[in-house]
């Protein structure tokens, strides 16, 4: 072994050793000429007694309220595309364009339909013309007249039958004749009455029905080819395209991605224990680490129940409508909750609370007990943090004397043990 590798392990021996006796209290008083006892350089503070407005910082993300995926209702071949993305849009601003062929035979025969149904339905409104009703008188009179030959007939080849002149034959010929007459006056006089009394109401109410079901069939037929055309539901910025001109799409196949960006809202999840202090219209502070953006806001929100997993609750934040447009949708941010003051607390700098596996504990320095060159020793006091702002935490002690006036150790504590000697390097005063 290397004379350089022995001289590294008896100093770290050496330093062990001595560190062992300064926790044991048993650490040999310095020899003349000899090395001097271990110290730990620290800077102090005072504890103070004071009100406190605590705030934490929460990790958001900026959100559209409104956010929404573009697809036509009914399936199709696109025609147009009207706009690009990232292209601003007002409402009802026309985006694509479906191939309206189809739908505009459809509305074609939809109109054709309507047409035949409304002059059917004014034909039987108007009923039968006069020139009709006489045209059925001519023809009844007409008819009449055929049946009284008929009947002459008839009765001449029964007398003829009986004198032996005539056979059945002739007379059976003359009986149907005399059948037929007869009929054909009946259906004519029939044809006479209802021209004479007018179209019935239970046909001119099918007619009206024809109307209306040919009415629905036209509005349906435009409402398919108002579907052809792709319109933006609100203002915003369209954000995406998953069509092309000339692409085949099913009905509800997403073609742009449109976000509203008026309309924003921050969206966070807060520890349980923030949230038992905050309410709804509750104010805060929005701000991007970046670009230093800032935005007053209240919160809009807060769920009543917990993330099963988390353990948090979400809040809503709504931003104002003139809010900094950095803080666009997607943009990570910062979000400063207030808690409730706090008054007569004792307050340390921050930096003076340790955390530890076991909790947090703040680090005292008390007045060394005999006289050497350690002035003060750490004693641990285990904490419960109230809040903490701008630099300054409000604790309260678990177990141990903590009270304003005590010395605590800023810079340091994270290297200290229990009865550590301290030599302090400049006492920080609260800001």
């Amino acid at each position: 072994m290397r004379m350089g590798s022995v001289v590294l392990v008896l100093g770290l021996g050496a330093a062990v050793a001595a560190v062992w006796l300064l926790r044991t209290g048993n650490a040999p008083a310095p020899q003349a000429g000899g090395r001097p006892p271990f110290l730990l350089a620290v800077s102090l503070a005072t504890a103070e007694s004071g009100d406190l407005q605590p705030l934490s910082l929460v990790a958001g993300e900026v959100r559209a309220q409104q956010q929404a995926r573009l697809s036509f209702e009914r399936a199709g071949t696109l025609l147009a595309i009207h706009h690009q993305e990232g292209v601003r849009v007002e409402a009802g601003a026309s985006i694509a364009e479906l191939d309206p062929r189809a739908a505009q035979h459809e509305l074609d025969s939809a109109k054709a339909q309507l047409l035949l149904a409304e002059s059917e339905l004014a034909k039987a409104l108007a009923g039968v013309r006069e020139e009709e009703r006489a045209r059925l008188e001519s023809e009844a009179v007409a008819l009449r007249a055929e049946l009284d030959k008929a009947q002459l007939e008839a009765d001449r080849a029964e007398s003829l039958l009986e004198g032996g002149v005539s056979s059945m034959a002739e007379r059976d010929r003359r009986s149907a004749e005399l059948r037929t007459a007869k009929a054909r006056l009946e259906a004519a006089e029939h044809r006479l009455r209802e021209a004479r009394a007018g179209t019935r109401a239970e046909d001119i109410a099918s007619r009206r029905a024809q109307v209306a079901v040919a009415q629905a069939v036209l509005e349906s037929a435009q409402l398919e080819l108002e579907r052809c055309r792709l319109k933006a539901p609100f203002a915003g910025q369209l954000v995406r395209r998953w069509r092309s001109v000339g692409d085949r799409v099913a009905a509800a196949d997403p073609v742009f991605e449109i976000v509203g960006t008026q309309a924003r809202e921050v969206v966070a999840d807060l520890p349980h224990s923030l949230s038992l202090q905050l309410q709804r219209g509750s104010p805060v502070l929005v701000r991007e680490p970046r670009s230093r953006a800032t935005a007053q806001a209240v919160m809009d929100e807060l769920a009543t129940s917990l993330d099963s997993g988390t353990r948090n609750a979400r809040a809503w934040i709504r931003l104002p409508q003139d809010a900094d447009a950095r803080l666009a949708p997607g943009v990570a941010v910062e979000i400063e909750f207030a808690w409730k003051p706090l008054q007569g607390v004792l307050l340390v700098p921050s930096d003076a609370v340790r955390r530890t596996d076991q909790g947090s504990i703040v680090v005292v320095a008390e007045a060394a007990a005999e006289k050497g060159p350690a002035p003060y020793m750490a004693r641990f006091v285990p904490v419960n943090v109230l809040g903490s702002s701008a630099g300054k935490s409000a604790v309260e002690a678990l177990s141990g004397e903590l009270k304003a006036g005590m010395q605590v150790v800023v810079v340091g504590a994270e290297m200290a043990f229990p009865q550590a000697p301290l030599m302090p390097r400049t006492e920080v005063k609260q800001p």
